[in-house]
């Protein structure tokens, strides 16, 4: 499938606590997180995604959907912020998207190992590949 044709929206969500003011930057002199420490259950936003999106996976799947999601994670392993990437022509819409952010900020959080994530606030969670229909 090539993604690199067209256009592709990206959307945040109203709710995204630090949207308009920036991550807090890190303690002076820490290291970066590395993405072995950061824990998230990428089976689970999956299944999130599919259960919302359920009933029109086959059409989803014959427009060539995919469905791109960022996160920002607080250090307590909160969910703050949700970003989303869907192809200009998509069919997906604006409900389907609330109904899946609105899951994924109750139901996924994220842990820390490693000692790095102590002189953070939030981190940045962009490692999921794209969800393909």
């Amino acid at each position: 499938m090539d993604f690199s044709k067209g256009h592709r929206y990206h959307i945040f969500s109203l709710k995204n606590k630090y949207e308009h003011i920036g991550i807090p930057k890190p303690s002076n002199g820490a290291f970066p997180i590395l993405k072995s420490d950061i824990h998230v259950n990428e089976d689970q936003i999956k299944a999130i995604v599919y259960d919302v999106l359920g009933s029109r996976t086959k059409e989803l799947h014959e427009h060539n959907e995919s469905f791109d999601v960022w996160f920002i994670f607080e250090t307590t392993g909160a969910l703050t912020d949700t970003y989303y990437s869907l192809q200009e022509n998509t069919i997906i819409t604006t409900k389907e998207i609330d109904a899946i952010d609105a899951r994924l900020r109750s139901e996924v959080q994220a842990t820390f190992t490693g000692k790095e994530y102590q002189n953070y606030k939030a981190v940045r969670y962009t490692y999921l590949r794209p969800i393909v229909f």
